[in-house]
């Protein structure tokens, strides 16, 4: 029984399928990895911004930082767009 009780205080055991149910802090963390996992940033911060108390507090700095990375990709999408949108509208230079 010493042994369970010490190996329970050192180990954290969470699911990790992305098919984790709940809105528990384990179920929404595994979510957001198999997102990140996938290169679904915006579902990963979908996740993480249902974390509650500690663990809202402990993820807010990924959180932010993630924030910026969506709003820098939405940024380069939308000149992206218009660059092309230009290119695609200027007369040919033959």
């Amino acid at each position: 029984a010493g042994i369970k009780r010490r190996l329970a205080r050192v180990v954290t055991v969470r699911p990790l399928s992305a098919e984790a149910t709940g809105d528990g802090t384990a179920a929404r963390v595994a979510r957001a990895e198999k997102a990140l996992e996938g290169g679904n940033l915006a579902g990963a911060v979908t996740q993480i911004e249902g974390l509650e108390g500690l663990s809202a507090e402990a993820a807010l700095p990924w959180l932010e930082e993630a924030r910026r990375r969506l709003e820098a990709e939405m940024r380069l999408a939308a000149a992206t767009e218009v660059f092309l949108a230009e290119l695609s509208s200027a007369p040919a230079n033959n």
